[in-house]
């Protein structure tokens, strides 16, 4: 079959769709920043994490000693999961001494919902906001864990692009 009854360059009908293409236009710098720039252009470092196999008790301390509200869970250099102070509250606080030495494995959220570093900023917002996640793990395109976006890490780039 030749390329012409595809409706390809070739046939002297065919219409490039991109040269009808027009451009979108955004209202403000912000609207242009969710949709043309990367989640990778967003501080999502520092990250913390921890093996899936550590205890509870040394998970907690991890979130308590460096001020953070999750730590991503991981197991051969994968994630795995993330541990966050809700799972802390709904999951060990009925029973935490008889769980505290426990893997933090069994009591984390497992295959976190992620966004990639090259995603627009506007898929990050997304799930946030439609998943109601405070803590949403970045990958690279090895998914290789390269940072984490919160509200407050979004809304200070997205105030950087207004300065």
């Amino acid at each position: 079959m030749s390329r012409t009854s595809f409706g390809g360059p070739a046939d002297p009908d065919y219409v490039d769709p991109m040269t009808c293409y027009e451009p979108p236009a955004f209202n403000d710098a912000v609207e242009a920043s969710l949709a043309q720039m990367s989640v990778g252009q967003i501080k999502a470092v520092p990250l913390a994490m921890i093996d899936a196999l550590e205890s509870v008790e040394e998970a907690v301390r991890q979130l308590a000693d460096h001020h953070i509200a999750c730590l991503m869970v991981m197991e051969n250099d994968r994630l795995v999961g993330v541990f966050t102070e809700r799972d802390v509250l709904m999951k060990l606080a009925e029973n935490y001494d008889g769980w505290s030495d426990r893997p933090v494995r069994e009591f984390m959220t497992a295959s976190p919902v992620t966004v990639l570093d090259v995603d627009p900023v506007s898929t990050a917002v997304s799930v946030l906001a439609v998943q109601g996640y405070r803590h949403v793990p970045v990958l690279d395109l090895d998914d290789t864990v390269v940072g984490i976006v919160s509200p407050n890490r979004v809304l200070d780039f997205l105030q950087s692009q207004l300065d």
